[in-house]
């Protein structure tokens, strides 16, 4: 699936998740409705500036777009490595009980 499709498919997603018609959604990004369905179904390309503006309205990440996880902050992600060594410690420690 190429980036064009993951957006799209993801727009969709969350403005549903939203509770927006493609017509509401579309004001909100001063854009039309029938644009917000051209893009839900990979007929027409977004730019970035666009896709910026899709990310500030739903809150969610540009990189939530494209289908990518959300990178941790260096520090965050220290800590969920620590917090599932500590998670296997504890499964080791019982399995040996």
């Amino acid at each position: 699936m190429d980036s064009n499709a993951k957006i799209g498919k993801k727009l969709k997603k969350i403005r549903k998740q939203m509770g927006m018609s493609q017509k509401e959604f579309g004001k909100k990004l001063g854009i039309s409705g029938s644009f917000v369905g051209y893009i839900e179904n990979n007929k027409r390309r977004v730019n970035p500036n666009l896709l910026k503006k899709i990310s500030d309205l739903t809150g969610k990440p540009v990189s939530y777009f494209y289908g990518e996880k959300p990178k941790l902050d260096p520090t965050l992600e220290v800590f969920q490595i620590m917090l599932e060594e500590q998670q296997e410690q504890k499964r080791a420690g019982k399995s040996k009980k």
